[in-house]
């Protein structure tokens, strides 16, 4: 399982660096996706857990500038972050 993540996300991370430096370098929307896609694949593939986001309706609107500071616990922070969070990390 581990590898299938690995051989699935890479790719799709070069594809998507390649198409957003062509076509949509400010907001590398296509880039996010993929990331999110990574570390949802990375959580459920190497170690069977599956995230929820709870209190979603509280954080600030999209448009709005916001740090996240998680307080690293352990190293799945980021792949916590990146895997549930709707907007961009």
């Amino acid at each position: 399982v581990n590898l299938a993540a690995l051989a699935v996300a890479y790719p799709l991370l070069a594809f998507a660096t390649a198409g957003s430096l062509i076509a949509d370098r400010k907001r590398r929307r296509l880039i996010d996706r993929v990331v999110q896609l990574w570390a949802r694949m990375c959580l459920l593939g190497f170690f069977l857990c599956k995230p929820k986001l709870v209190g979603a309706e509280k954080l600030p609107p999209r448009n709005q500038a916001v740090i996240f500071c998680p307080n690293h616990c352990s190293f799945l922070d980021i792949f916590a972050l990146s895997a549930v969070l709707p907007r961009p990390v």
